[in-house]
């Protein structure tokens, strides 16, 4: 018997006589129950006897047995529905002079930033900015000058009319494109009314040429080949053990174009330029 009622048997005892049984039966019912319910990507959902951690987003199923106050099993499904959160990372540099903006702030300093939104669920969502600061340059150097002689070095080329002190701010960039000042003081020296200039038939040969470890120089009256970066920046400053040939080591420097200033020894300058290679 599966439903509630009353019922009733017979049997016959010992004397021949009818007995009667009654029965009265109440039968408590068991219960299914689905459950439907929303949480976020990432939150711990503890309700109606459940406890979880999703590890996705999407949907997920649950089921728990549970008793009735009658001592009846009972059945509790879930239906969770995990909506998706999100984070989106830009990765951004800029001059150490230049302000950041993102998403309607400034920043100016390296480091990481957020900002948060919510989806349409409701979820909580985050952008995320790394944001690195590239150094900015401002150098103070001096060197030396001949009156109506070529000068080049630190990103300038010019020939002085006179002799004397003179400053230069020189525009530079770095390899990040970020803007650097050199400030140059340059002394001109007078060379007594003799106008020297590198005769043509003087032959300088830079080899090889873009270089990777040395380069070569061949020419006439050497005294001391200076080397500079991109820059501007004196890097390298070699004496002219053979006024014929000098090699100059290239060992440990970055890729890209150098600029060779060949000082002669009657104080005439060539200059010539050299690309290092990796």
């Amino acid at each position: 018997m599966n439903a509630t009622g009353q019922y009733v048997d017979t049997a016959t005892n010992t004397y021949g006589c009818n007995d009667f049984y009654y029965l009265s039966l109440t039968v408590n019912p068991t219960m299914t129950v689905t459950l439907y319910d929303t949480i976020c990507q990432g939150e711990h959902y503890q309700a109606n006897g459940f406890d979880t951690l999703p590890a996705q987003y999407g949907t997920v199923y649950a089921q728990q047995l549970l008793s009735t106050f009658a001592g009846c099993d009972s059945i509790v499904n879930l239906v969770l529905t995990v909506n998706r959160t999100y984070e989106f990372v830009t990765y951004a540099s800029t001059c150490d002079n230049e302000p950041y903006e993102w998403r309607g702030h400034t920043y100016d300093t390296a480091g990481v930033y957020y900002d948060t939104y919510q989806t349409q669920s409701g979820c909580d969502s985050v952008y995320v900015l790394d944001l690195i600061l590239t150094p900015t340059y401002e150098i103070f150097v001096e060197d030396s000058a001949l009156r109506n002689h070529e000068y080049v070095g630190y990103g300038l080329t010019i020939t002085p009319a006179d002799s004397g002190t003179f400053t230069y701010d020189i525009q530079n960039f770095t390899i990040d494109g970020c803007d650097s000042i050199i400030h140059l003081t340059l002394h001109v020296a007078f060379n007594y009314g003799i106008e020297q200039h590198v005769a043509e038939q003087r032959e300088f040969t830079v080899y090889p040429n873009p270089a990777t470890t040395v380069v070569n120089i061949k020419g006439e009256d050497m005294r001391r080949i200076q080397v500079y970066n991109g820059l501007g920046k004196l890097v390298q400053m070699v004496e002219a053990e053979d006024d014929k040939y000098v090699q100059i080591q290239l060992s440990g420097y970055a890729p890209g174009n150098y600029f060779l200033r060949i000082l002669l020894s009657d104080g005439q300058v060539v200059s010539k330029k050299i690309i290092v290679r990796p």
